[in-house]
């Protein structure tokens, strides 16, 4: 059993009709931790009372409430922020690590929940990990659906974990937040529409209609083995009817659901994520779940299953890649400024390549080495140092490699810089793929020619792996850059996944982030999510994914 600790942190605002993302606020902010929402506890309180004692030390108020206290939060001033802090628990390894929950309604809990990921991941970066970054997700607690005010959930990985780098990370994300640093200022929004969903249990004597065939073949080949039984859900669960009636579809379980609920809720809310996204492909707006006929009564779980859920589709992710770092090149201090999960490629042998990977973790960037290979034309000057060739001997290729991971001390993968001639030797190939899979690391083909042997090396030696689409800045100019993203945001579209590279430094710089800063309300506004690399690779057979 992985043990995780979930800490609850709802920060209020009253908004008004048309307001900035992070509006002008007069007078002093006021932060009230709630320690436990009712299930207090040897870990829950300790954390409270170091996270209260870090915001005090910077100059924030707070005030100690309980549970049964937090009703009382309607009459907070717009200065006021509440903190609640849960405990729960996962035998699920791809729970592991922070992982923050807003309602998808709010777009200041959202803002919020990217603070707090950035200030919590570089504690739980590993890469042994297969998601060395995490990104925050939506859900339906009661807490964050009901709220007209931002709310945000925050699980924060192991209960081992230091709990007061745990509270300094937490009061930072807070401070960072009512700084104003947040990058989408400028989006102008209505106010929050959070209402209540209406009650799960059905009204006596709705009628319901059975299902079309195919819709409940599926649901129930879903929690049946081979499918997520296998992985997911346990072997007891049954899934006893499937009905519809007004957009809605009921499943009824037997008693396993409700033993799994209480035993692992974060792979609970793992299967239901996926059964959303199933149920997602018919004109269904949400889902019921019953427990021999009963509604889900999940107190302890914040009532986020016993009122039908949101049906959403799988979020279409876009890992951007922005490379060229380590030389402190225009845009790098832009770049480090976005509260978004891109992925940073480092040019190993800088001057600033050791600082500039540690900043980026620091902030919660991911990090990747980037390797200069051997390209069939260049000119000379548009080599990085240590630039690795076809002609050079397998020992020597090999201490470049290890050199270059120390000198990027906090990379989890590497892509190619440059490189036609070199990837597509096998030889060469062999040997990146080779380190990759002593280090844990997986592999970014930027491709950069068609005879690319670097995807075929990874499948080799079972190296986790994935490649580039569009490069956003061939063409430095605002316009060019522009389409080349709103053209990876289609390929994204189209297929569920892409990959774009840009660059820092003459190749792209403050233009590629300008277009990016200002492109991305747009982009999520279509549905599109950013996400690290880490979240689009293809594993090999026998690779850990």
């Amino acid at each position: 059993m992985v043990g995780a600790l979930a800490v609850i942190i709802c920060l209020s605002l009253v908004i008004p009709a048309v307001f900035r993302v992070l509006p002008e606020r007069s007078g002093s902010p006021v932060v009230l931790i709630d320690a436990g929402h009712g299930q207090e506890n040897d870990v829950v309180l300790p954390i409270a009372r170091l996270l209260g004692e870090q915001l005090q030390s910077r100059g924030i108020k707070v005030v100690r409430t309980t549970g049964g206290e937090l009703g009382k939060r309607a009459g907070l001033d717009q200065n006021s922020l509440l903190v609640g802090i849960i405990c729960e628990t996962s035998n699920k390894p791809e729970k592991s690590g922070p992982v923050i929950y807003y309602h998808s309604a709010s777009v200041l809990g959202k803002e919020l929940a990217y603070c707090l990921q950035r200030g919590l991941q570089p504690a739980f970066t590993g890469n042994s990990s297969p998601y060395p970054c995490r990104v925050p997700e939506t859900a339906n607690f009661q807490l964050l659906r009901t709220s007209r005010i931002p709310a945000v959930l925050v699980n924060a990985g192991f209960l081992s974990h230091n709990q007061a780098e745990i509270a300094v990370m937490l009061a930072s994300g807070i401070q960072e937040f009512l700084a104003e640093k947040p990058v989408l200022t400028s989006r102008l929004v209505t106010p929050l529409a959070c209402p209540a969903i209406e009650k799960s249990r059905p009204a006596s004597g709705t009628a319901t209609i059975p299902v079309l065939p195919d819709l409940e073949t599926t649901v129930r080949q879903l929690f049946s083995p081979p499918r997520m039984t296998a992985t997911l859900v346990p072997g007891e669960l049954q899934l006893r009817s499937v009905q519809t009636g007004d957009g809605c579809v009921t499943l009824d379980f037997n008693a396993a659901l409700s033993k799994f609920l209480s035993d692992d809720p974060a792979g609970f809310r793992l299967a239901m994520k996926q059964l959303g996204y199933t149920l997602s492909r018919w004109p269904v707006k949400s889902f019921l779940l019953l427990c021999d006929g009963e509604p889900l009564t999940a107190a302890e779980q914040q009532q986020e299953w016993d009122q039908p859920v949101p049906v959403a589709p799988p979020p279409v992710k876009l890992a951007l890649i922005i490379d060229d770092l380590g030389a402190g090149g225009e845009g790098t201090a832009d770049l480090l400024k976005l509260n978004r999960p891109l992925t940073l490629a480092v040019m190993p042998f800088m001057a600033n390549s050791t600082a500039e990977s540690e900043t980026a973790r620091q902030l919660g960037f991911e990090v990747i080495v980037h390797l200069s290979l051997e390209a069939n034309r260049a000119n000379p000057g548009a080599y990085a140092p240590k630039t690795i060739t076809t002609t050079m001997e397998d020992t020597a290729i090999r201490t470049i490699l290890d050199e270059a991971a120390e000198s990027v001390p906090a990379a989890v993968g590497l892509n190619n810089h440059m490189g036609s001639k070199a990837t597509a030797d096998q030889r060469i190939t062999g040997l990146i793929a080779e380190m990759a899979q002593k280090k844990h690391w997986f592999i970014v083909d930027s491709r950069t020619t068609e005879a690319t042997q670097l995807a075929k090396a990874s499948e080799r030696l079972g190296v986790p792996h994935a490649e580039r689409h569009v490069f956003l800045d061939h063409a430095k100019s605002y316009p060019a850059i522009r389409n080349q993203l709103l053209r990876a945001a289609a390929k994204a579209r189209e297929t569920g996944s892409a990959v774009a590279i840009g660059h820092v430094g003459e190749a792209g710089g403050t233009v590629t982030i300008r277009v990016i800063r200002e492109l991305l309300p747009q982009l999520e506004d279509m549905g599109i999510s950013l996400v690290p690399i880490s979240m689009v690779l293809t594993y090999p057979t026998g690779a850990k994914g």
